[in-house]
């Protein structure tokens, strides 16, 4: 659980990124993101891994040469991390 302003959410597996999930990230700052903010059912869902993605991108802009690492073919095309 994140508190959040006063308020607690969660904060998914699948979106930890780099959070280990065990007892030693208690008390950790982090940088989150909503995904869901609903106050009648008392429920704040956050992702790291996108806020840390959405702060990555602000250092890029169309034109920019950068270099990745391919992660996965598909037939409609390629995946690519870039400083991942």
């Amino acid at each position: 659980l994140v508190t959040v302003e006063g308020l607690r959410g969660f904060i998914p597996q699948s979106h930890s990124g780099n959070i280990a999930i065990n007892e030693s990230e208690v008390g950790r700052k982090v940088t989150a993101k909503f995904l869901e903010l609903d106050p009648e059912r008392n429920r704040v869902v956050l992702s790291h891994k996108l806020a840390m993605a959405s702060t990555q991108m602000v250092n890029y802009g169309p034109g920019d040469v950068v270099q990745g690492v391919v992660s996965g073919v598909k037939p409609y095309g390629i995946f690519v991390d870039i400083n991942g």
